[in-house]
């Protein structure tokens, strides 16, 4: 079995984060990551200082990597 080493990217809470910048860096890391497993994640609760519209954007970036399967 091949190990990976985990890496944790802070972009949720960047104090110049604008959701298309948080749309950008998620396309970026899945294009990246290939075909690995990965999981994309706000944590287990967020900063105050998160704005919600990066939340917002990171979800809509998320979800729009992989169609709908009927």
């Amino acid at each position: 079995m091949k190990h990976t080493s985990l890496k944790e990217i802070h972009i949720l809470g960047s104090a110049s984060g604008v959701p298309e910048e948080i749309k950008r860096e998620i396309i970026s890391l899945h294009k990246t990551m290939n075909d690995s497993r990965h999981i994309f994640s706000s944590g287990n609760c967020l900063a105050e200082y998160v704005k919600p519209e990066n939340v917002q954007a990171m979800s809509k970036a998320i979800v729009s990597l992989y169609p709908k399967r009927t």
